[in-house]
């Protein structure tokens, strides 16, 4: 018997096989986004959205303060109105301060001590997971080879992107 992988996404099998990457990654992502969010759960009792977490280890990155746009561009995500919000939210928690070095210049992120112990128990929990418990998962996955497609593929959808912004579909009235 032969599974009929078509849908409406899918017809030639080109199309089958690059839809049934897009449904792993869609799988794979929202897995990540649960096992980030229990992760710090875990880790420090705390109730966290995943773009927050994100913004917080992005700050504390190369231990470096960072602008709102930097965060950005290493999320790669133009949202920075939302990125501000989880930059506030992370603020009012105590584990990442804001300030203006300079007048006329970007205001600056950096991670607080709290936000320093938060990070640092998140990091440890991490690796007593994925790095103990799942060694052997992991030691199997070429993950050089992983990033290098991803970064590929991410090339592919920043195309596709700008070429669904820049061409509209012209529709015609046939009456």
């Amino acid at each position: 018997m032969q599974i009929d992988k078509t849908w409406h996404l899918a017809t030639t099998d080109g199309e089958v096989s690059w839809t049934e990457f897009e449904l792993q990654l869609w799988r794979a992502f929202n897995a990540f986004k649960r096992w980030q969010l229990e992760c710090e759960k875990m880790a420090n009792d705390n109730k966290m959205s995943v773009d927050e977490l994100a913004v917080l280890h992005v700050i504390r990155m190369n231990d470096r303060p960072k602008t709102i746009a930097e965060v950005g561009q290493l999320l790669n995500r133009s949202d920075y109105f939302n990125i501000n919000y989880s930059v506030t939210r992370l603020s009012e928690r105590g584990l990442v301060k804001k300030y203006q070095p300079f007048k006329n210049r970007p205001v600056q992120l950096s991670v607080t001590e709290e936000g320093r112990r938060n990070t640092e128990k998140y990091t440890e929990a991490r690796k007593n997971i994925l790095f103990g418990e799942f060694s052997r998962e992991i030691s199997g996955i070429n993950l050089k080879e992983v990033v290098l497609g991803l970064r590929q593929i991410k090339g592919v959808y920043e195309e596709a992107h700008r070429a669904a912004s820049t061409y509209r579909s012209v529709t015609t009235d046939s009456g």
